[in-house]
């Protein structure tokens, strides 16, 4: 009976991080969808490169004081120990927000023309966004996955509810408007953390940087990485081939997208399972398999559904493919890069629990500026089409780097767990 009720709770658990995940993809989804479907592919290549950038913000964020609260979190801490760093925490994610405002402020004012007011925009949004996704790490790490999916869920109603006022009313949003109204929902969204990191956690910077602080950079810096392995390319397409091009590139990813809840859902629950069940460090060896396997079947059944809706010749959307200049190339070029990605969240889960995260780091530099000097070179060689394909190379690279920095752990760190 009591092994049940364990089962049940598990279940429970998983099913409520994934619905959390779920409406997270959605929402960061339809902001993209809105804004291909209320302008032409040039206005959503000038909208893409503001919006990618401030995915950028979301991937530090995540990557530092989200990550960073989410294995912090996930030890058993005396209660005052475990406040101080939630505030630490909530502080630093302020901190970390503000910080990457500046260049982007900078950067938009310098640019100006069509994209300069987008980058503002990003620049003021960016402390929201950081805060939103540190907020998510903590309440993960207490296996809070109700709060996670209630703060995710007010993110997803401001967008709707924006979206519905475009569907029924005389007002028509732009890619603009949705890039603006993305950024608020995120920062309403974490309006109780950034109060919080206010009032209280910039107090506790000290302790939050003595306990986890370098940690949290090397973290933040592969974040940024991650995120900028689609960014720099997008720029480059932009100034090889042009405008157009740079919305269909980022079209392509867009149809996929949703698969991002995938990824983000097997550290989010594999990660702190794991430590409250060996520790840190301790990684259970089927865990990397096990969450390649699933990513990359819910890959390859999500292709299947879009192949199969574009073959029906019903009204896709934001889904379509050749409506918005996907070619044949490209889908399956962008299929192998996620498939590619599957492979790479494997041993990067590992690393994570194993908290190695300089091998992460390491691994992640090698595959970004593979993935920049593959993109590039594809796009001079065969343009957008050839610059997907160097990032689904690039990004396999990627994968094995990782696989091998995760196979070179001490061996004493991976074994068979027992789950009690």
């Amino acid at each position: 009976m009591r092994q049940l009720i364990r089962r049940t709770r598990i279940s429970r658990g998983w099913l409520l991080a994934a619905a959390a995940q779920g409406t997270a993809s959605i929402t960061n989804f339809s902001a993209a969808a809105l804004a291909l479907s209320s302008g032409d592919l040039v206005a959503f290549g000038r909208f893409s490169i503001a919006y990618q950038l401030g995915l950028v913000v979301i991937s530090i964020g995540e990557a530092s004081t989200g990550a960073t609260a989410l294995i912090q979190g996930s030890r058993e801490l005396p209660r005052a120990e475990r406040r101080s760093v939630a505030e630490g925490t909530a502080g630093a994610a302020l901190v970390v927000g503000a910080t990457m405002a500046v260049p982007i402020a900078i950067a938009g004012a310098i640019l100006g023309g069509p994209v300069g007011p987008s980058l503002l925009l990003v620049a003021l949004g960016t402390p929201g966004l950081v805060s939103q996704y540190t907020l998510r790490g903590l309440r993960f790490a207490r296996h809070d996955q109700l709060g996670v999916l209630r703060a995710d869920g007010i993110w997803l109603a401001v967008m709707l509810v924006v979206a519905l006022v475009d569907g029924v009313t005389a007002w028509r949003g732009s890619p603009t408007a949705y890039l603006a109204v993305w950024l608020a929902g995120g920062t309403i969204s974490a309006a109780p953390l950034m109060l919080k990191g206010f009032l209280r956690g910039l107090r506790r910077l000290r302790t939050y940087w003595q306990t986890t602080g370098p940690q949290a950079v090397r973290y933040g810096f592969a974040g940024l990485l991650s995120r900028s392995v689609f960014i720099v390319p997008l720029i480059a397409t932009e100034v090889i081939v042009g405008t157009e091009a740079t919305g269909v590139l980022a079209a392509a990813v867009v149809v996929f997208s949703p698969l991002s809840v995938v990824n983000t859902t097997a550290g989010a629950i594999v990660v702190p399972r794991q430590i409250r069940a060996s520790g840190v460090h301790v990684v259970d060896k089927r865990i990397p398999l096990q969450v390649i396997a699933g990513v990359s079947a819910i890959t390859l059944g999500w292709a299947a559904c879009l192949l199969a809706l574009e073959a029906s010749g019903l009204p896709a959307g934001p889904f379509a493919l050749s409506a918005n200049g996907i070619t044949a190339a490209l889908f399956t070029a962008t299929l192998v890069r996620f498939l590619g990605l599957a492979f790479w969240r494997g041993p990067t889960t590992g690393l994570m629990i194993a908290d190695a995260s300089a091998d992460a780091l390491e691994t992640r530099v090698v595959g970004t500026l593979a993935s920049w000097l593959a993109a590039i070179v594809g796009l001079q060689l065969a343009g957008v089409d050839g610059g997907a394909i160097g990032l689904a190379v690039a990004t396999w690279f990627g994968a094995w780097v990782a696989w091998r920095r995760y196979r070179a752990l001490p061996r004493h760190l991976l074994r068979m767990a027992n789950h009690r």
